[in-house]
């Protein structure tokens, strides 16, 4: 059974009210409202990539509805719909139908599961206007029951036109420079009796006032004597507009847009060696630098805050203690974290910061971030906040001391985090340069200590697990590491030896590599964050390094916490 139809509208062209029955809608049915026109009510006009991504993709079940409105602006447009994604990406028409073409019309599409595609076939609507949409519609068998989350910590608000940074687009002007975030967007705002455009050029164009050298089209307006156009998705940098209409560039009618980075998520975690508590307000500033090279240095932003539990859009400072030292924050986007500077009032009783790490949630292909911390220290110019300063490691600091370390020394084994990992029967046995600790290999108990075990070797032939003793006698287990015997000679030919590796300082990750990680009904791995277990196709976090073991030499390796995380 194909999709179902509805159709409620008025023809202006012929003056006649057409009526039709109601359309059907399931019990709790969501009616999904598309705005199918590029003008908007204020003046606004949306076009290209900026209409694109305000309708973005929809997600609805079988029983919701769509309704695709356009009218009272004198412009014609079509509706067709096909479940050919190569006639929805080349706005072609084919296989599908046509639903509508008038300049006023409320349809109402009731479709079943499925992906469909719509778009606007009239003229250049869809190629250059990009007025389309792609539908996915899931039935109830698609759903698993919900599972209760936490409410997000921060409310970042989404990309508005009314929060668009506006230019005042008039001849004589002959703007110098104007300064957007990715996040705002520019507004172009006119009132004249005369016609003007909104036009992307190439930077020689603009230079030159010759349109003929490069005109951008994706971000061109129809000329008109009145204007609100919003332009958004612009990338990080300098882009060139004009009014490409005779002689208005001469007269002044040109802007570069300075584009700054957007806002991005992130998770912070704080370690302090004091054992203090920070009741007051922390702010984090971070310094990086982006795949172009170029530095970018954020305002800065509060840490230790949350949403309310009344009000999410409102926040309240949460105290940093030992054992609560995790936040969620938004701040600009720098590119790599370099540095990040801690602000605090001088008269707080918390010790600062020994260590800061910081992870970008959305961006699963960047491992976190871990920077050490000065000590706390007062500007000579102000008294106002007390400040820290937090910076990675120098490669050349670490390369240096562990070359000169001998490869047996506690220098090298805490300059790699040097680590052994065994799973044998129904036991996971790890061990770090601080001592050997076991846990179920189902991953639903906490970690006990197998303090009479320095190194875990493998398995042997005879089913027992072989390891020495801090004194460097043998020892062998016949239940899986939970008891040990000393015996009197060396340690035999092994059938499965325990993985033997370290982490290499300068590629850190938090989830297993694959040369660290035993595979079996659960897959059991170990990376620079702690120790993983993977039972249902995601890597989950079982026990984390007391310490976050960065690599910085002389800082021993802790054991894992003991109970699940």
């Amino acid at each position: 059974m194909g999709p179902s139809y509805c159709l409620r509208g008025v023809l202006l062209t012929l003056i006649i009210s057409l009526a039709f029955p109601k359309c059907a809608h399931a019990q709790n049915a969501t009616e999904h409202e598309i705005i199918w026109q590029f003008q908007r009510d204020g003046g606004i006009r949306l076009y290209g990539d900026t209409l694109e991504r305000q309708l973005g993709t929809i997600n609805m079940v079988v029983g919701d509805t769509l309704r695709f409105s356009w009218g009272g602006f004198g412009e014609l447009h079509g509706l067709y719909q096909t479940e050919s994604d190569t006639e929805f990406n080349t706005c072609s028409t084919g296989s599908g139908s046509v639903l509508a073409v008038n300049i006023q019309a409320s349809i109402v599409v009731s479709p079943e599961a499925g992906t469909f595609y719509f778009f606007d076939h009239i003229s250049e609507n869809c190629a250059e206007g990009l007025l389309r949409i792609q539908v996915n519609v899931f039935s109830q068998a698609d759903f698993v029951p919900d599972t209760t989350t936490p409410a997000a910590s921060v409310v970042e608000t989404t990309q508005n036109p009314e929060n668009a940074v506006v230019v005042d687009w008039q001849p004589g002007t002959d703007f110098d420079l104007v300064d957007v975030s990715e996040d705002e967007g520019v507004r172009f705002v006119w009132s004249s009796t005369a016609q003007f455009v909104v036009t992307q050029v190439t930077e020689q164009s603009f230079n030159d006032c010759d349109m003929r050298s490069g005109i951008l089209r994706r971000w061109t307006s129809a000329p008109s004597t009145t204007g609100n156009v919003f332009v958004s998705g612009l990338p990080v940098g300098i882009s060139y507009f004009v009014s490409s209409l005779p002689g208005h560039c001469a007269l002044g009618m040109r802007v570069r847009i300075n584009v700054f980075p957007g806002s991005i998520r992130l998770h912070v975690k704080v370690w302090s060696d004091a054992d203090t508590v920070g009741s007051e307000v922390v702010t984090a500033t971070y310094t990086g630098v982006d795949d172009l090279g170029r530095v970018w240095t954020s305002p800065a932003r509060q840490v230790n805050q949350r949403a309310t539990i009344d009000n999410h859009s409102a926040f309240e400072t949460v105290a940093i203690t030992p054992t609560s030292n995790f936040f969620e924050m938004f701040a600009l986007d720098v590119g790599t974290i370099v540095a990040v500077r801690l602000q605090r009032d001088p008269a707080s009783t918390w010790g600062g910061a020994t260590y800061v790490q910081v992870r970008k949630p959305d961006a699963d292909a960047e491992p976190s971030q871990t920077f050490r911390c000065s000590a706390m220290a007062l500007p000579r110019e102000t008294t106002d906040t007390a400040d820290q300063y937090c910076v990675a490691a120098a490669d050349r600091t670490i390369a240096d001391t562990c070359a000169a370390a001998t490869t047996a020394s506690r220098e090298a084994e805490n300059c790699t985090c040097f680590r052994e990992f065994l799973v044998v029967e129904d036991r996971v046995l790890v061990c770090t340069s601080d001592g050997c600790f076991s846990t179920g290999a189902a991953g639903t108990s906490g970690w006990s200590d197998m303090g009479e075990v320095a190194h875990v070797h493998g398995l042997g032939s005879d089913g027992r697990v072989y390891g020495t003793s801090p004194a460097n006698r043998t020892l062998s287990s016949a239940d899986a590491g939970l008891t040990w015997a000393a015996l009197a000679y060396a340690v035999p030919p092994l059938a499965t030896p325990a993985l033997q590796y370290t982490f290499d300082v300068r590629n850190l990750t938090t989830t297993p590599l694959d040369a660290h990680v035993v595979d079996g009904d659960i897959m059991w791995g170990v990376s620079s964050q702690g120790v993983h277990y993977n039972a249902h196709g995601t890597w989950e976090l079982h026990g984390m390094w007391a310490c976050d073991c960065n690599g910085a030499c002389g800082q021993s390796c802790n054991q894992p916490q003991p109970h699940l995380l």
